[in-house]
């Protein structure tokens, strides 16, 4: 079984003129470009790009991969998302290591679209690991007794659980797909709030 998440390049963003511009990209999220496009000259595309999209990376990188008729481009990921995402990606093997129970496929893939999202909102370092349960936890540190916390159970569930100046509350869905809700983002706030004071 592959540890890897499914790949975005398979379900890309198209570009169309169908779409009111500018269009938010997440960081690392590619953009099936359609080929008439490429016959532009490379100023020419990177205008015609971020006229039409626009992402908190700010910087696009070309990539060779295509899908169908198009080529293919993506913002570029903070040096700490990208960080996060590795650790993310190790989280089968670590399982392994330390004997706990390998995190499912939905799991995985919860996970990292949890992760993206938080740190949309949270520009911070977030860390990633595996659980004795088979979870992945997604932490926002914001120093001694402040944090967020994630965790993406086998079963395709999640729990919410934010710690601010020692005062707990917590959150549990029965599906992960109801995350990011407005517990999450009012947590995250707050956090950013204590990190930036």
């Amino acid at each position: 079984m592959s540890t890897e998440a499914p790949s975005l390049a398979e379900r890309p963003l198209t570009a169309s003129p169908d779409y009111p511009p500018p269009q938010e990209v997440p960081a690392g999220y590619p953009i099936a470009l359609p080929k008439d496009l490429l016959t532009k000259d490379s100023l020419g595309l990177i205008d015609w790009i971020h006229s039409h999209w626009t992402s908190s990376g700010g910087i696009f990188r070309f990539d060779t991969s295509t899908h169908g008729d198009a080529s293919v481009v993506a913002p570029l990921l903070p040096p700490d998302l990208e960080d996060a995402l590795a650790d993310l990606r190790a989280a089968p093997n670590e399982a392994r290591d330390e004997g706990y129970p390998r995190p499912t496929q939905r799991t995985f893939a919860e996970a990292d679209r949890i992760l993206r999202w938080m740190h949309g909102r949270l520009a911070a370092r977030l860390e990633v690991y595996p659980t004795p349960d088979g979870d992945i936890a997604i932490v926002a540190p914001g120093g001694p007794r402040h944090s967020v916390m994630v965790l993406c159970d086998p079963s395709g569930g999640a729990l919410c659980m934010v710690n601010m100046d020692g005062e707990h509350r917590r959150a549990r869905y029965a599906t992960a797909e109801r995350l990011p809700d407005g517990f999450l983002l009012e947590a995250l706030n707050e956090l950013a709030t204590h990190r930036d004071g």
